[in-house]
């Protein structure tokens, strides 16, 4: 993690309250916290590159699928540490608590990438596989909306204070997202071959992954506020 990160923070979060013996402890967790939203996003899409490749549930699937969820958890564990080390080192409560905030949303992202993976495992989801291009092309859309937000994370702790185009980049995944979304819905629910059941858990389906987007668009208007509200 670039040395202006903790640097950034320590001038907008800790103040004259900072206490040095938690910089590289606070600077480890925050790498690490970044580090895992980013492998979990990988894991992600390489468990459901392969659940499109084999068509089913493979025995592959089934391992990123567990290691999705390790990732998740871990993710949700430095964050927790991160929010009890930062609390217990006498920082300012408002700079504090944006910091923190940032961190909680964030961390929805790998959540809901768990989330969509072990409920294709659990429900044992067929999905035809004449939406298996179409669904891979939204799974794409929206783990690159997860790095972006990553990225956008990393450039506020840096001090960067143009994220207006990097944000509205964001927006325009979740737009991309929708659109593929949406039309992908239409299809299956003007298939007469498909079940009722399986158009209904394939369109469930659908929307946990725009979710993704969703989370990351949320993000997005977070840290915008946050940014404004620095301004003044």
């Amino acid at each position: 993690m670039p040395k202006r990160l903790v640097d950034y923070i320590k001038q907008i979060a800790f103040g004259d309250a900072f206490k040095k013996s938690h910089k590289p402890e606070i600077e480890t967790l925050l790498s690490q916290f970044r580090e895992l939203v980013i492998k979990c996003a990988e894991t992600f899409q390489a468990a459901m590159n392969e659940y499109f490749h084999a068509g089913q549930i493979s025995s592959e699937f089934a391992r990123l699928e567990r290691q999705t969820h390790r990732y998740e958890s871990e993710a949700d564990d430095i964050r927790k540490k991160l929010e009890y080390t930062m609390y217990s080192s006498n920082l300012i409560p408002q700079s504090r608590g944006d910091i923190l905030g940032l961190s909680e949303s964030l961390d929805k992202l790998p959540n809901q990438m768990e989330e969509i993976v072990q409920l294709i495992y659990t429900h044992n989801m067929q999905i035809p596989r004449k939406y298996f291009d179409r669904l891979s092309e939204l799974v794409k859309v929206n783990v690159q909306a997860a790095h972006e937000t990553v990225a956008v994370f990393e450039q506020f702790c840096c001090a960067n204070r143009n994220l207006v185009e990097p944000v509205n980049h964001i927006d325009r995944l979740e737009s991309q997202s929708d659109f593929i979304s949406r039309d992908i819905v239409c299809e299956i629910f003007r298939n007469d071959d498909m079940p009722d059941l399986q158009k209904i858990l394939l369109s469930r389906i659908i929307h946990e992954i725009s979710k993704i987007s969703n989370r990351a668009e949320q993000f997005g208007d977070r840290i915008n506020l946050v940014a404004v509200k620095r301004m003044f």
